[in-house]
C-alpha cells in the first residue's frame, strides 16, 4: 500500500514520465532555438505578442470580467458555504500563514519591483484620454496600480482553485492536476487519457512563460540592489548568480515541505515586508500617503467598469493592450499553478472564506505596499526637485534608487 499523509492523500506521487519528458523536451528545444536565432525569434515572439494583445485583447478583458462575476456569485450564492474537505474539515494553517503564502506566491516579487515606479509610466502616458504630466494624470497614475493588482487578478486565481480544491478535497481525487478537476466536464476517461495530458501540457507551458515574466521583472532590481550593497558592477554575471541563488532558495523551501519550507519562508517574507512598509509609512510623508491612497481608492471605485472595459479602439493609445491585457494574461498564465497551490493550503476553508479573505486581505496588503511606495516616490520627486522626465529615462532597475537617493543622480 502507498503511504498516506495526515490528509489521507498519497505521500509520494508518481511522476508522469510522458508528460514530464514531453514538456521538458519541447521547452529545451524552444530555448535552444531562441538562443541560437535570438534576433529572428525576437521578432516572431513580438509579432505573436502584438497579435494576442492588439487583436485578441478583448478576449482577456471579457474573460476577466466574467471570472470576477462568477467568483462573486460563488462567494455570495448558494455555494458560498461549501467547505474544502467537507463540513467537519479543520483548517490546516492559521490565517496569518495562510494569507502570507498567498501574498508571497501570487504577487510578492512583482509588486515590490513595480510599486515604486509603475505610476511613472502611467503619468507619462496616461489612459482614458487624460493629458500627460497633469494633476489628473497623477491621480489616474496613482489609481491604476490598485486596479491592476486588485480584485480582478485574485478572482482569476480563485477561479482555478475552486474546481481543483473541490475535486481533491471533496470528491476524493488522487491528484491536483487541472485535467483531474476537468473530469466532470470532459469525463474521467478523457481526463486520464490524451486530452487530459494535453491540458496539463498547456498549463506547464503557460506557467513557464509566467515564471519567465516574473524573473524578468524581479531579477534586474534585485541584482542592482546586490551590486549597490556590495559595491560591485552590475554585470550579466550578477544577474545569473541572482537567478541561481533565487532558484536554490525556492528549491530548498519546496524540498523541506509545505510547513517547514514554504510556510516558514512566507511568514518571514511577509513580516519583513510589513516592517519595511510600516517604517516607510511612519518616517515618510504619512498624511500625503493616506490622502493619496484615499483618493485612489475612490477613483477606482467610481471608474471600475470603465477601467475594466477600456480598450481605446478609437484613440489607439495601446495603453489597455500594453498594460491591462498584459496583466490579465499574466494572471491567467499563473492561474493553474496558483489554483493548485491555493487549493492545497485551503483545507477547511469555504468558497466564501477563500474568495473574500483572499481578495480583501491581500488587496489591503498590496494597497499598503502601493500606497507607501507611490506616496514616497511622488513626494520625493516633488520635494527634491527630481525631474520626472529624467527619472523615466533611467533603466528599469535604476528608477527606484534614483527616487530613494532623492537627488536624481545614478
Amino acid at each position: 500500500m502507498s503511504q498516506k499523509n495526515e490528509n489521507n492523500k498519497p505521500l509520494n506521487a508518481a511522476v508522469d514520465k510522458p508528460l514530464f519528458w514531453g514538456a521538458a523536451s519541447l521547452i529545451a528545444i524552444l530555448v535552444v532555438v531562441m538562443v541560437t536565432f535570438e534576433d529572428s525569434m525576437g521578432g516572431v515572439l513580438q509579432g505573436i505578442f502584438d497579435f494576442m494583445t492588439n487583436q485578441l485583447g478583448w478576449v482577456y478583458i471579457w474573460a476577466a470580467i466574467i471570472v470576477t462575476v462568477i467568483i462573486g456569485w460563488l462567494s455570495f450564492g448558494k455555494y458560498k458555504n461549501v467547505k474544502f474537505g467537507g463540513p467537519e474539515a479543520e483548517k490546516e494553517f492559521n490565517n496569518f500563514s495562510w494569507l502570507a503564502m498567498f501574498f508571497c506566491s501570487g504577487i510578492g516579487t512583482s509588486l515590490l519591483a513595480w510599486a515604486s515606479k509603475e505610476w511613472y509610466y502611467y503619468y507619462v502616458n496616461p489612459p482614458l484620454g487624460v493629458e500627460a504630466f497633469t494633476t489628473e494624470a497623477a491621480e489616474v497614475a496613482s489609481a491604476y496600480p490598485l486596479f491592476h493588482w486588485g480584485i480582478v487578478g485574485w478572482a482569476i486565481y480563485c477561479i482555478m482553485a475552486f474546481p481543483i480544491g473541490y475535486s481533491y478535497w471533496n470528491r476524493g481525487a488522487d491528484s491536483m492536476r487541472f485535467s483531474t478537476a476537468c473530469s466532470g466536464v470532459i469525463g474521467e476517461k478523457n481526463a486520464k487519457g490524451a486530452l487530459g495530458k494535453f491540458i496539463d501540457f498547456l498549463l506547464i507551458f503557460g506557467l513557464l512563460g509566467a515564471n519567465a515574466t516574473s524573473l524578468g521583472a524581479g531579477t534586474p532590481m534585485l541584482a542592482e540592489s546586490v551590486s549597490r550593497l556590495l559595491n560591485v558592477p552590475h554585470t550579466y554575471s550578477v544577474d545569473i548568480w541572482v537567478v541561481v541563488i533565487w532558484t536554490a532558495l525556492f528549491t530548498l523551501s519546496v524540498t523541506l515541505g509545505l510547513k517547514k519550507g514554504i510556510k516558514m519562508l512566507s511568514d518571514i517574507n511577509i513580516v519583513l515586508v510589513l516592517i519595511l512598509c510600516s517604517f516607510v509609512f511612519i518616517v515618510g510623508p504619512t498624511f500625503f500617503i493616506i490622502n493619496n491612497f484615499t483618493n485612489s481608492v475612490g477613483y477606482v471605485a467610481t471608474n471600475f467598469l470603465r477601467m475594466s472595459f477600456y480598450t481605446d479602439a478609437i484613440g489607439g493609445s495601446m495603453f489597455p493592450q500594453w498594460w491591462t491585457v498584459f496583466y490579465w494574461a499574466w494572471y491567467f498564465a499563473y492561474a493553474p499553478y496558483m489554483g493548485i497551490f491555493i487549493a492545497r493550503v485551503s483545507k477547511g476553508r469555504t468558497f466564501r472564506n477563500l474568495s473574500i479573505h483572499r481578495g480583501s486581505t491581500n488587496s489591503r496588503r498590496l494597497r499598503s505596499s502601493c500606497r507607501v511606495s507611490h506616496g514616497v516616490a511622488r513626494q520625493a520627486a516633488d520635494s527634491s526637485g527630481i525631474c520626472i522626465h529624467r527619472i523615466c529615462l533611467f533603466s528599469y532597475n535604476n528608477r527606484l534608487f534614483c527616487i530613494l537617493y532623492g537627488n536624481g543622480s545614478i
